[in-house]
Formats: structure tokens, sequence, C-alpha cells
């Protein structure tokens, strides 16, 4: 049983299932996030993480280095923002504790200093 969708925006669905003469409806929201290419004066940007599963710390790096601060955010599942920073990046590596945060399924915000915004997906053990 379930639903299978491939929206290209954000959309709401409504569910609707009857299990012996009872009727009951949910609304599921599936969340749309853009992906895409950006560049630093030219040069392709490109942000990774590890270790993925994490358990600690989380280890960015960066492919381009401009000096700016990136800001980071890290949202459960249901969108929900769980963690807000500022981020330096040193030798295009950064670090954020993410220890407290409990296991499941993230996505990581990363937004540059030319507004440049990027998704990550995070397993925290």
């Amino acid at each position: 049983a379930g639903i299978k969708v491939k929206p290209s925006t954000t959309t709401s669905y409504v569910v609707t299932q009857t299990l012996c003469g009872t009727v009951t409806r949910d609304t599921v929201r599936v969340d749309v996030w853009p992906a895409g290419v950006n560049s630093v004066n030219g040069k392709t940007q490109v942000y990774t993480l590890s270790p993925n599963p994490v358990q600690q710390t989380l280890h960015l790096s960066q492919q381009v280095n401009d000096g700016r601060a990136v800001l980071v955010s890290i949202y459960e599942a249901t969108g929900k923002k769980v963690f807000s920073g500022s981020l330096q990046f040193a030798d295009n590596k950064a670090g954020v504790n993410v220890g407290g945060l409990a296991a499941g399924f993230y996505f990581v915000e990363l937004k540059d200093g030319a507004g440049n915004g990027y998704r990550l997906k995070l397993t925290k053990e």
C-alpha cells in the first residue's frame, strides 16, 4: 500500500482510505527542493559532508574558498529547523557538532556569501 508521486514543485495531496466502512483522510505534503550548479568567480562550487552517517562532528568541505562565511541550517525531514549558524572555512574545511541531534534523516542547507544555496542529505546515528 502507498502512493508514488513525482511533483516538480512542492505539492499537497489528500489521501483517502476506506477500511471496514470507515473513511479516513490525511494530507501529505511533498517538499521539492531545487538542485543546481552554482559558481564562485566562474568556478563551480561543491560542498561535501562526512562522515555520513554521522555521530558527533559533521565535517564540511568546499571546493572553492571565497573567504566569506557560509550560513548553515539543519532541518529535520519534516522541515523543522534544528540548527542554525555561521561557518568560516579554513583550508576549505569546517565542522559542526551534531551530537545533540536525535538519530534520523536531515537536510543541511548552506548559503554562501554570494547568496547561492546548497542542500545536502544527512543521516544522524
